[in-house]
């Protein structure tokens, strides 16, 4: 198979399913990239991951920069790569933001494929050359009906955390979606849940179940598993899944899949309704695919702690860009 990922401007022919690669539009940070935002921030984390040990993706369609809440997590030296979907006439950028964190570019078209692409396309450019720990894929927004930016914040600062020390959830995928309001709970999110059973009775289910059996990945029902607040605490007869999927998982859980699967499921993708196949493709395997963990005393220790630290940041004024889905469209 072509390496076709291995520039940074990709085109996408969904009516083919054929990727091919502008290999002429790659641009240097330069040295005016530099971005300082005003406004209050939480502090760079301490101490730090090194440049390499961390990406994270962003999936979306805005040609702004709206990437203004990474720099208020403090992620010290993340590598971020954002993905857009529009402006074919607008270059390629790259920027330094504080904390050590570069945020570099990539333009996918059409727009097709909701965000699921983004993280597909990533993983076929940088499949042999995933940072060292871990990958998370945010989307292109702040705070949702799907996600609160004080459990995005807490969470991916703590999972950060987790990664620093070698801690037992640094080896676990961690979901990033949660419930709005005072009783949230990882193992009861509500938003577009179906019942397991459902999923796997649609017509699209068979395909996606094809496209895994050709490349020897079985995806189970009969697991508790931890599908981004989709399953339920061990012992539970009764799983769910559901849209929105945001995460960071280990790089390890990546490379233990194999490359052509990314390349069947990207095509999947963009060959029809991302509606359909986003969600049949990516929103309701990738948690499974993933992980094999269920939400076990580890697991609900570790979402405790992140719910109390998301309580703490509960009016932090350093969340107002990501509780406003504020973005900048001036850099």
């Amino acid at each position: 198979m072509l390496d076709v990922f291995s520039a940074t401007r990709v085109v996408l022919w969904a009516l083919v399913a054929v990727l091919v690669v502008d290999r002429s539009s790659a641009i240097p940070l330069p040295a005016e990239g530099a971005v300082r935002f005003d406004g209050p921030q939480l502090p760079c984390l301490t101490p730090a991951l090194y440049k390499g040990d961390i990406h994270v993706v962003i999936g979306g369609h805005l040609p702004t920069c709206h990437f203004r809440y990474i720099a208020d997590m403090g992620l010290t030296n993340a590598e971020v790569f954002k993905y857009r979907k529009s402006e074919d006439e607008q270059p390629l950028r790259s920027w330094q933001l504080r904390c050590g964190i570069t945020v570099h570019e990539r333009l996918l078209l059409p727009n097709v494929g909701n965000e699921a692409i983004a993280l597909y396309s990533y993983v076929l450019e940088f499949y042999r050359r995933l940072p060292r720990l871990g990958v998370y894929f945010i989307h292109d927004h702040g705070a949702s009906w799907h996600q609160t930016c004080e459990a995005l914040f807490a969470r991916s600062r703590l999972w950060y955390g987790e990664a620093v020390q070698r801690g037992p959830m640094a080896e676990r995928m961690l979901s990033f979606t949660s419930k709005p309001g005072p009783h949230e709970d990882v193992s009861q999110w509500q938003g577009g849940r179906r019942r397991l059973s459902w999923f796997w009775s649609a017509p699209d289910a068979a395909v996606v179940q094809g496209l895994l059996s050709r490349w020897n990945v079985s995806v189970s029902a009969d697991q508790a598993r931890l599908e981004r607040g989709r399953g339920t605490r061990a012992g539970s007869s009764e799983l769910f899944i559901s849209c929105c999927a945001s995460f960071v998982v280990p790089s390890a859980s990546i490379a233990a899949l194999p490359l052509g699967l990314y390349d069947d499921l990207a095509r999947y993708i963009v060959s029809k309704d991302a509606w359909v196949s986003g969600r049949h493709g990516f929103e309701y395997i990738i948690f499974t695919i993933f992980s094999n963990a269920t939400l076990d005393d580890t697991a609900v220790r570790f979402y405790d702690a992140t719910k109390a630290a998301g309580l703490e940041l509960a009016g932090n004024p350093a969340l107002e860009h990501c509780r406003r889905n504020l973005g900048n469209s001036t850099c």
